[in-house]
């Protein structure tokens, strides 16, 4: 998806780049508290040998790619680019930003594709017609619950045919349980990145983050860290902080934080592993982030 809407460079770096950057990241939590992973080690070599597995690879490999499949489909993104049709006879290329009952607000594309700077506000009274801009993404997102429901019956299906009773109540426990520690912390978090997105508009982040330099990919990588993207949404955000004068360089730190980090998962990682382990993590991943979008940007120019 990233290649498509972004262009092939972008989408091969960030999917090279994001392998690297997990490989490096944990590589180095390792080396900076090896001595809690040689207790932990110590710890595994004590235990009992675990019991043979019940599910072959395949099985194992075909359910997480279900109910992978089901969230990417249920969550697909609408891009909102429309062709829309005034009653005078004029036609406008927009993208629709907020609507109401009797107004939309859109921001005009030019004749290169590009979206101009500023949001006008059109009464629905002066519309004639809007129509959708037919791509392969909208396209998905016209049937993305049938997709998305045929990914949740396979995974039913899988669960019926290869998990006994017990499994299926400790899996059912174990989601209680992470649920009554993710949900309120989870609320909390997207709360206060609202907030944050609101304080922080587009334009106004892709005023700091328009060259290639330390600063824009700290900026890009630091907002990312924070900013709480769902599935897939980081590209038609990052398509348009590009379109309004952001770097390929910020663009590449962005991709690469925000998606690995978000203040959300920081509340829970922060339960998890303690705030010493999240501080360091959450340091590598801007540094790394940072330091991956200068490199891409150089090279991409």
């Amino acid at each position: 998806m990233t290649g498509r809407v972004l262009g092939l460079k972008l989408g091969a770096a960030r999917a090279i780049g994001a392998v690297i950057f997990s490989i490096i990241i944990g590589l180095l939590m390792a080396l900076i508290f090896r001595r809690d992973e040689a207790r932990r080690v110590e710890a595994a070599m004590k235990t009992p040998e675990p019991p043979p597995p019940k599910r072959s690879p395949w099985q194992t490999a075909l359910y997480f790619a279900g109910m992978l499949l089901f969230l990417i489909f249920s969550d697909w993104f609408n891009t909102n680019d429309v062709t829309i049709t005034m009653r005078d006879g004029t036609v406008i290329e927009a993208n629709i930003r907020y609507r109401t009952v009797e107004t939309m607000d859109i921001q005009r594309y030019d004749g290169n594709r590009r979206l101009l700077p500023g949001v006008q506000r059109l009464q629905l009274a002066d519309i004639e017609k809007i129509a959708g801009v037919p791509s392969l993404t909208m396209t998905i997102h016209s049937v993305k619950w049938y997709l998305a429901g045929a990914m949740l019956l396979a995974v039913l299906v899988m669960v019926w045919k290869w998990f006994d009773r017990d499994e299926i109540k400790e899996w059912m426990s174990a989601t209680w349980d992470f649920a009554k520690m993710i949900v309120p912390l989870l609320f909390g978090g997207v709360f206060v990145t609202g907030f944050i997105g609101a304080l922080l508009p587009d334009e106004y982040v892709a005023g700091f983050v328009g060259g290639n330099g330390l600063a824009a990919n700290f900026f890009a990588s630091f907002v990312g860290m924070i900013w709480y993207f769902a599935t897939l949404t980081e590209i038609p955000i990052v398509e348009m902080l590009m379109r309004l004068g952001m770097g390929k360089g910020p663009a590449m730190a962005l991709l690469l934080a925000g998606p690995a980090l978000s203040l959300p998962s920081m509340l829970v990682i922060y339960r998890t592993i303690g705030l010493r382990k999240t501080a360091v993590f959450c340091a590598l991943t801007v540094v790394m982030s940072t330091a991956v979008g200068m490199l891409f940007g150089s090279v991409a120019g």
